[in-house]
């Protein structure tokens, strides 16, 4: 067994970390302060805090979470699916247009597309006044801060785009067809 240079592994110190790693590892501990401090304090209530919340409105939130999920699960399987099987197994003019424009609303923030929609149909928004010029003073949009309403602005605004990504993205990549024409 030779001994030679060749056949021997050099032990190398790790390099020292560069002003890049400290400063990215100094933004990351700032920004991970606040929600630590959220997820301590949720681990130790006030057991006064809680029963309160129980005795007066924990479970109708939780309802009303649950209505909200299953609302805009069942919106965006009917209308996201529906639009991404159309865009995908479908071909007619337009349909590369209506696929990039079925993933624009991830580009906007959806607490501000729901306030743009609530400034919209409200009782003084333009389309509240227009629909009321039109038809005569009695007649109202639907409200759009009710149940419907979120769960149609969170399913168009949020959910939509989502369930048109992987199969578009998917067909996109596949040089063929997987429907037979």
């Amino acid at each position: 067994m030779a001994g030679g240079p060749a056949g021997r592994v050099l032990a190398r110190r790790p390099a020292a970390p560069s002003l890049w790693t400290g400063l990215a590892v100094g933004i990351t501990t700032v920004l991970a302060v606040p929600i630590a401090a959220v997820v301590f304090s949720l681990a130790i209530p006030a057991g006064d805090v809680w029963l309160h919340l129980w005795r007066t409105q924990l479970l109708e939130l939780v309802r009303q979470t649950g209505l909200l999920l299953a609302g805009v699960g069942i919106g965006t399987l009917v209308v996201g699916g529906g639009l991404a099987w159309l865009v995908v197994h479908h071909r007619f003019p337009g349909r590369g247009v209506l696929e990039w424009a079925l993933i624009l609303p991830l580009a906007v923030p959806a607490y501000v597309i729901g306030f743009v929609f609530i400034g919209l149909f409200e009782y003084a928004g333009p389309l509240g006044s227009g629909v009321r010029g039109w038809l005569g003073p009695g007649a109202r949009l639907p409200e759009i801060r009710s149940y419907p309403g979120v769960a149609l602005m969170m399913t168009l605004a949020v959910l939509v785009p989502c369930p048109g990504l992987l199969p578009t993205s998917g067909s996109a990549a596949s040089p063929t067809s997987s429907k037979k024409s």
